[in-house]
């Protein structure tokens, strides 16, 4: 087992927070603050929101220039032998009765300088995945471009997360559209994959875990 040297988690209190709804075009403001600290969160809020204001009423400022062709060369971590060994490891596991499916990775990793915010607009303007984020961790930056949300806690403390498996490019045709997705719902390894992690997210789950019907979706 490869252990990282980077952490396995960064928990953050975000008790001042901006968030922009792309959809309604609206900006909140999030100040969370006990009754010794409600005078500095007010006037956080006042500050801020006075100043997306001036924001909003100057000139737009020019588009940033486009990032320059990338010349990051990558490298797998794990050479040939050494994957294909961990792929002979874990269909011993499953043989024994470890487990009954195992989503074996790797890294790819480059040596080289990158500024992460002229990267992650140019990752974004190639794919704007919905839970995209750029995150600024110390000495660690990270750039996702993930379609799949992890983890949603609600208001009534409901955990909701949403991982994808089994995807297919939807097209206009409607006849080859219902195509693909039956192709989907046939395919072992697509179903084989929707069970794993459903089992996955429901054994990592407290509470009483509750499944969605089995869809097939873009």
């Amino acid at each position: 087992m490869h252990a990282s040297p980077l952490p396995d988690a960064a928990l953050v209190l975000c008790d001042r927070l901006i968030a922009f709804d792309h959809r309604e075009r609206h900006v909140y403001l999030l100040a969370l603050a006990d009754a010794s600290g409600a005078e500095a969160a007010d006037t956080w809020l006042a500050t801020t929101a006075g100043r997306l204001g001036e924001i909003a009423r100057e000139p737009a400022p020019l588009p940033p220039p486009p990032a320059p062709p990338g010349t990051l060369r990558f490298e797998p971590h794990d050479h040939p032998e050494a994957y294909l060994a961990n792929i002979a490891a874990c269909r011993r596991e499953i043989v024994a009765g470890e487990t009954y499916e195992v989503c074996l990775t790797t890294e790819l990793r480059s040596e080289g300088s990158l500024d992460p915010l002229p990267a992650y607009r140019a990752l974004r303007a190639r794919n704007p995945a919905p839970f995209a984020a750029l995150l600024r961790l110390g000495d660690v930056s990270v750039l996702s471009s993930s379609p799949e949300r992890f983890l949603r806690v609600d208001r009534h403390r409901v955990v909701e997360s949403r991982p994808m498996k089994g995807t297919a490019a939807r097209v206009a045709e409607p006849f080859e559209d219902a195509c693909r997705a039956a192709q989907l719902r046939r395919d072992k390894k697509t179903r084989a994959e929707n069970l794993m992690i459903a089992d996955l997210a429901g054994t990592t789950s407290a509470g009483s875990p509750r499944w969605a019907p089995s869809r097939s979706r873009a």
